[in-house]
């Protein structure tokens, strides 16, 4: 399966005080019946400051708007499925096969992810630097996670009736790099990272 979702009219209907937001949502899906692998790009373009409210904002309007900054995430997780000749993934999340009984599997895989996002200026502008640390004013940077995750699926089917959950919990590494506005930079180790995985799906 391949889904491209390009945004939908509602979502910019306070442009106004808030600002317009691009955005690029494409999520490739590849289910088998021994193994699965996810693999998504998401790019958001234009912010606001939410809680702009909460601080005395000496510009106009309700919000701050943020049209120059950049987020972007690029993420991949694949399984493989111990007990495929009884359980199918493809049943719940894809819809080309039919899974008569319950039953369910253990999975094991891997995932990685980065993410990074990148503004003409501080992320703290002007406004609202009096409130924060010098140290927080940061101009671009990128956070990867990677790891290996292990878990269990399973799928209860009742007069045609079904119902899919899934819990994966992983462990793994992360590290983060940032740029801020005096040019100062910043690289982590690799420190441990977990994670957790949960889906649900269900049908006739």
């Amino acid at each position: 399966t391949f889904i491209v979702n390009t945004g939908i009219a509602f979502y910019n209907v306070h442009k106004n005080e808030r600002g317009i937001t691009k955005y690029r949502d494409l999520q490739l899906n590849l289910y088998g019946k021994r193994d699965t692998s996810d693999i998504s790009y998401q790019n958001y373009h234009g912010f606001y400051v939410g809680n702009t409210p909460q601080y005395d904002y000496p510009g106009n309007g309700k919000y701050e708007i943020r049209g120059d900054v950049r987020a972007t995430l690029f993420a991949t997780s694949t399984y493989y499925i111990f007990n495929y000749k009884k359980f199918s993934y493809r049943s719940a999340f894809a819809f080309t096969e039919q899974q008569k009984k319950s039953a369910g599997s253990f999975l094991l895989g891997g995932y990685y992810t980065l993410f990074g996002m990148k503004a003409d200026s501080s992320l703290v502008s002007s406004a609202f630097a009096q409130y924060f640390d010098p140290k927080s004013h940061i101009v671009q940077g990128s956070a990867q996670t990677f790891g290996l995750n292990a878990g269990y699926i399973y799928t209860l089917v009742k007069n045609k009736f079904y119902i899919t959950t899934s819990i994966v919990p992983g462990i793994g590494l992360e590290q983060e790099h940032y740029e801020r506005s005096d040019s100062t930079t910043y690289r982590s180790p690799f420190n441990p990272s977990g994670k957790l995985s949960l889906r649900l799906g269900f049908g006739y």
